[in-house]
């Protein structure tokens, strides 16, 4: 990216999804933090200041679909993606509900993850 490094934090239950993930962000120029645990995500917030979050959904301690929504109410100015490998039509809809700034399928593979989370950060700061 041209900018500075944009700070992404991402929050799933899985540590193998976490690795992937984050590997394949930062090979794209982000700069990331993972949080694996929920009791975790707040103090991250706070201490990382990042720039979007991605959440995943389905989590044991709450869904990310909770989280986007807990987020939203404390900072409406931070962007929160929900990730997930459900139908895409599914999660944007559910991710409209949530009041989420977007969604991204994990069903196409990481390549097309790494693509999508671009087109949608370029998205994101052109609005704001």
């Amino acid at each position: 990216m041209d900018e500075a490094k944009k700070k992404l934090l991402l929050v799933d239950d899985c540590e193998v999804t976490l690795l992937v993930e984050k590997v394949l962000l930062e090979s794209r120029g982000y700069e990331v933090q993972t949080v694996s645990e929920l009791s975790a995500f707040e103090d991250a917030v706070a201490a990382f200041q990042p720039d979007v979050v991605l959440t995943d959904i389905q989590m044991p301690e709450a869904s990310g679909v909770e989280l986007c929504r807990r987020l939203k109410q404390t900072s409406r100015q931070l962007p929160v993606v929900l990730v997930s490998s459900m139908d895409e039509v599914e999660l944007h809809a559910l991710a409209q509900q949530a009041g989420a700034d977007g969604s991204i399928s994990k069903a196409e593979g990481m390549e097309a993850l790494g693509e999508k989370m671009d087109a949608l950060v370029r998205m994101l700061w052109m609005m704001g």
